[in-house]
């Protein structure tokens, strides 16, 4: 059982209470690169260690800093599904985000200068690649996975409608890529942390209030066929996040957008929590 980190000291092994790791000695940058190398999660957890630090004391970065691929999930979960009033999708609608839109734990999500005032947050369970995936079959599909992390889909909602500009068409990718907009960690969790892969918790709060809380158990389609869809359209790569999808709860639903000095924090059992702040850009004028 192990939860791994990377850092800004390199990677580690996250304490049982969560507020402790210990550096693992690895020349790898991060743990997509591991991946790559062909290490597996285990492989890693056993790696010779250095020291013991605080939380305090490094920078904790995304898992992956750079993945080759984000593919992440719309309209996953029935109760998301009926709050956008939208119908079912036939099949999965995965869409992609930049990996440049990656951010760690604890640092700021920003409000862009183009569109600062329909910001929402997506809480999701993501998966990490572990070794590549082509046509598999859902029964082999988890056996692809390295772990389990927490991710902050966060969207720019007004150009994900094509509404900032008369005009504007839908843009679903560009609204979730802006830089910062991809919070994501703080750890890999290793399979062996759940009591079942297929039935994670996850929990949203916006200032300490909850605002989403389900579990994976009741995803549309389960994470196996998941993965099983995406690997008959493109090979999945070491490293590679693939992000299930938000349940309902997200601030669009009301127009509860996000707002400088909110914060927001996902839990998901067995991973730990995911914090980040919001502010506005730099310049910005509001």
């Amino acid at each position: 059982m192990a939860r791994l980190m990377t850092t800004d000291q390199g990677l580690g092994l996250v304490d049982a209470d969560g507020d402790n790791l210990t550096l693992l000695t690895l020349g790898v940058r991060d743990l997509g690169e591991a991946f790559e190398r062909g290490l597996t999660a285990q492989d890693i957890a056993a790696a010779p260690t250095r020291e013991r630090l605080s939380m305090s004391q490094v920078r904790v970065l995304p898992p992956v800093v750079r993945p080759s691929k984000i593919w992440a999930l719309g309209l996953a979960y029935a109760s998301h599904v009926g709050e956008m009033g939208r119908q079912q999708d036939a099949e999965p609608f995965f869409f992609l985000k930049a990996p440049s839109s990656l951010l760690g734990a604890g640092q700021p999500i920003v409000l862009p200068r183009v569109a600062p005032d329909h910001v929402d947050y997506e809480g999701e369970v993501a998966l990490v690649i572990g070794r590549p995936a082509s046509h598999i079959a859902p029964e082999q599909a988890w056996s692809h996975v390295a772990g389990v992390t927490i991710l902050n889909d966060v969207s720019a909602r007004d150009i994900q409608g094509g509404q900032h500009v008369a005009g504007a068409r839908p843009n679903t990718s560009m609204a979730k890529s802006f830089d910062t907009f991809t919070p994501c960690g703080p750890c890999l969790a290793t399979l062996d942390e759940f009591a079942s892969p297929d039935d994670i918790e996850l929990t949203t709060f916006v200032n300490g209030e909850q605002r989403q809380h389900s579990r994976t158990s009741t995803l549309i389609w389960p994470v196996a066929e998941l993965l099983s869809f995406l690997s008959a359209r493109t090979t999945l790569e070491p490293g590679d996040i693939v992000s299930t999808g938000t349940p309902a709860g997200v601030g669009h639903a009301e127009g509860r957008y996000l707002k400088p000095g909110d914060w927001i924090t996902i839990r998901v059992t067995g991973v730990g929590e995911l914090t980040n702040p919001v502010t506005e850009a730099i310049g910005s004028r509001r």
